[in-house]
């Protein structure tokens, strides 16, 4: 509710006050945080929380409010967009582009040179091969091989991967 964010915002708007959107489900995150930003602009300060636990190359490039889990190593070149979760025990190769809004599950392992559409979910214990491509709005189902490219709003599951459906925006998780 934008008048109890307003309220809370206006009580604190002279202290150093950083926000981290914790909701695992994409659009949500996406939608909050884009809401705040148009309605809000510089009450917020988005604040990426980075685990101690985790093991990350000098290089890599994350966006505002993204959260980084405990166990996760991240390598070499790798940018990752705002608002997203690298979730435990995660391994992010190197020179990986993981746009915005993107939930990475735990124990996920992507190759090098994979690149990760905006709001996609790649769910638990899934593999990436290297130089593939997944799409805007792909879901990934859990323990998935993904050995080809992915196209946009696609659901994807298996060993190898099959396509099994179209993705909409307000679909939930499987």
């Amino acid at each position: 509710d934008l008048i109890k964010i307003k309220k809370i915002l206006d009580k604190y708007s002279s202290s150093n006050i950083y926000f981290t959107i914790g909701i695992g489900f994409n659009f949500k995150r996406k939608i909050i945080s884009e809401t705040i930003d148009k309605n809000f602009k510089g009450k917020f300060k988005w604040k990426s929380i980075i685990s101690n636990n985790s093991i990350i190359s000098n290089d890599v490039k994350i966006g505002k409010g993204t959260i980084i889990m405990p166990g996760v190593v991240i390598n070499k070149g790798v940018k990752i967009g705002k608002h997203c979760i690298v979730n435990t025990s995660s391994s992010i190769d190197h020179d990986n582009m993981i746009s915005n809004f993107v939930s990475i599950a735990p124990g996920v392992n992507t190759s090098g040179n994979v690149q990760i559409g905006e709001a996609s979910h790649i769910g638990i214990n899934s593999a990436i091969k290297q130089n593939i491509t997944i799409g805007k709005n792909v879901l990934i189902g859990a323990m998935t091989y993904v050995n080809k490219n992915c196209v946009r709003n696609s659901i994807v599951y298996g060993v190898p991967m099959q396509i099994i459906g179209k993705r909409h925006i307000s679909d939930d998780y499987l």
